[in-house]
């Protein structure tokens, strides 16, 4: 799948479903490709894999580019020994799918693996956080677990957290 927002803006999105996972945009993608798109005052509250693209991306062929956030979202997820949560600006779980030229600002906040641009993920490029970021452990600007490229990546936002930040 590719959907292309033609440089268009999304304003006020809202998901308020603190009980369920894979919230944003889209709740996950599998080898697609979103492009030029804005997301404005977004406000999402989810449980696990949260991000307001998409709360769960993967993909060798897939692709978030030139995509901005600004808004708040919220993991109400618990669990640090089950690992789950994964919160991020653009993508709360980004594994092999990539973000290039990606930017995120507002308040990203959770419990585990909370990142700027994604919870958990890799291959980041050329991408820029200015958001407040907030959990107790894996609490990264860009990502929270980085498993393989950062690359150009810019933070100048707050982060907040008790361990591995």
């Amino acid at each position: 799948m590719t959907f292309d927002g033609n440089g268009h803006v999304i304003k006020n999105l809202y998901i308020n479903r603190p009980s369920n996972d894979y919230q944003g945009l889209f709740s996950s993608l599998s080898n697609s490709k979103v492009l030029n798109l804005k997301l404005e005052n977004v406000n999402i509250t989810a449980k696990n894999n949260v991000g307001a693209i998409t709360g769960y991306a993967t993909g060798w062929s897939g692709i978030i580019n030139n995509c901005v956030v600004d808004g708040k979202l919220t993991g109400t997820g618990n669990s640090i020994a089950g690992i789950e949560n994964n919160i991020g600006g653009i993508s709360g779980y980004l594994h092999t799918t990539g973000a290039v030229y990606c930017y995120s600002k507002g308040i990203i906040s959770g419990v585990n693996l909370v990142g700027g641009i994604a919870g958990e993920g890799d291959n980041v490029e050329n991408s820029q956080s200015e958001a407040n970021v907030a959990g107790q452990e894996r609490v990264g600007g860009i990502i929270g677990s980085a498993q393989r490229v950062i690359n150009d990546a810019y933070f100048s936002g707050n982060v907040f957290g008790m361990s591995a930040v």
